[in-house]
């Protein structure tokens, strides 16, 4: 009997192994992520549908802390057309995570990419009427402007919107609970008490 033909699903599932074995083998942790990318890419080779070897091979970027390849290559992905709805929300993260990056050294130059990530969520949101791709709006929003401002509490309120339309969500007391205590809190440091009590209410 002959061997097998291996596959690109075949080179996906091995770059994972290598991710893996990355976490164990912490001498060889660099040799183990740059072979792990190189599997992603042999994957792309052979089949150019194999969205999951971008989302993957930007994932370990992320890991690998090189942010810049990471939303590059999650933006391959979203070229492809093949996007859903949460895949507005991952991409908004590592536009975020970049953009917090550039923030610490030129602030002028992450605003676009913060924007660019809200952007991101504003279309997940559209697409998936998901409050935890507001909420990602929100956090984005506020690493931004370093504190929660008006618009960041907008965002929020917005959270809490489209957790009472989806009885799904209903039971979400978390995502509630970090939305109206921020909401409160911020109303209740800019003296609007009625609108801070209303908050804390229903927290």
């Amino acid at each position: 009997k002959g061997v097998a033909k291996i596959v690109h699903v075949d080179h996906l599932t091995y770059g994972s192994i290598l991710e893996g074995l990355a976490a164990v083998d912490t001498a060889n942790t660099a040799a183990h992520y740059e072979a792990a990318l190189a599997q992603y890419d042999v994957a792309l080779k052979e089949n150019d549908k194999c969205y999951d070897a971008y989302k993957s091979k930007a994932a370990l970027y992320s890991k690998m802390d090189d942010l810049a390849n990471a939303v590059a290559t999650f933006e391959l992905f979203m070229a492809t057309g093949e996007v859903k709805a949460n895949d507005y929300y991952t991409y908004a993260g590592h536009l975020s995570n970049y953009a917090v990056s550039v923030a610490k050294t030129d602030k002028e130059a992450a605003a676009p990419i913060f924007d660019k990530a809200i952007a991101a969520t504003d279309e997940g949101v559209e697409r998936s009427k998901s409050p935890y791709v507001q909420e990602r709006k929100a956090l984005i929003l506020f690493a931004k402007n370093c504190s929660v401002t008006e618009e960041v509490v907008q965002a929020f309120e917005g959270v809490v919107e489209l957790l009472d339309a989806n009885p799904q969500y209903k039971s979400d007391k978390g995502t509630y609970k970090t939305a109206l205590g921020q909401i409160g809190d911020y109303y209740l440091r800019a003296g609007q008490n009625e609108k801070a009590i209303a908050a804390y209410e229903r927290y």
